[in-house]
């Protein structure tokens, strides 16, 4: 996955700007360093109970 691709699998999740960040990988595809071929995230405590509540 390249850049452009990670920035639209990043955008289908329609998460709040402010409430994760990209790790592994994806931290280096966005610095143009790699490519990758997974997303790996983290979201914050209120973003993952929101998911895990609509996603029951």
């Amino acid at each position: 996955m390249n850049k452009q691709e990670l920035l639209n699998e990043i955008q289908k999740l329609e998460f709040p700007n402010t409430d994760f960040i990209i790790v592994g990988g994806g931290a280096l595809v966005i610095r143009n360093l790699r490519e990758t071929s997974d997303l790996d995230i983290v979201v914050t405590a209120e973003l993952f109970e929101k998911l895990k509540k609509d996603h029951q």
